[in-house]
């Protein structure tokens, strides 16, 4: 069986997780120095993981684990910031930095699978995609520009799609708009 974090426990100087059925949190969680993954996953639910600043994430991979759910990163100096996140099945982590950094604040990332909900309407073709989505909600951070890197497993790619045809659309509110690539 996995482990389960009480919702009493607010804060975290280490976890090691060493259980290949998960630990949980019931509660949001800040950890102060560094989370290292042995064998499963640290499973968030609707709550999140919130990295202090100087805290680090070690191990994190397909065969060791990662967090499945919300990891909120603190951005001030820290540059580039790797979340560690994957949903149930698999590990797909994202890069993000930014440049011309000017005020701190924090970034809760996550990730989906299969599609975005309203990839219909993005102007990806549904059928030649990658079958996962990333959020980030960026809380205070003022900067000139960001360079995102997307990891994902190719089992979420679908049949037949060719990798420089691939092209990313960001959904804010209810609209979709094109980054430059």
């Amino acid at each position: 069986l996995g482990i389960t974090i009480p919702s009493s426990v607010s804060a975290l100087n280490n976890l090691t997780i060493n259980n290949s059925n998960g630990v949980s949190i019931n509660a949001d969680v800040s950890l102060t120095t560094n989370l290292l993954f042995s064998a499963g996953k640290l499973i968030t639910g609707s709550n999140k993981l919130i990295l202090n600043s100087g805290a680090t994430i070690t191990g994190a991979g397909q065969g060791t684990g990662w967090v499945n759910g919300n990891l909120q990163r603190n951005f001030s100096n820290t540059n580039p910031g790797v979340f560690e996140i994957g949903d149930l099945n698999y590990y797909s982590p994202l890069t993000l930095t930014f440049s011309g950094l000017t005020v701190a604040g924090t970034v809760l990332g996550s990730t989906s699978a299969p599609d975005h909900p309203n990839i219909s309407s993005s102007g990806i073709k549904a059928a030649k995609s990658i079958n996962r989505y990333w959020t980030l909600t960026n809380s205070g951070v003022s900067f000139s520009t960001a360079d995102i890197s997307f990891n994902w497993n190719t089992a979420d790619n679908d049949a037949g799609i060719i990798p420089g045809n691939l092209r990313l659309a960001k959904y804010s509110g209810s609209v979709w708009t094109r980054p430059a690539v």
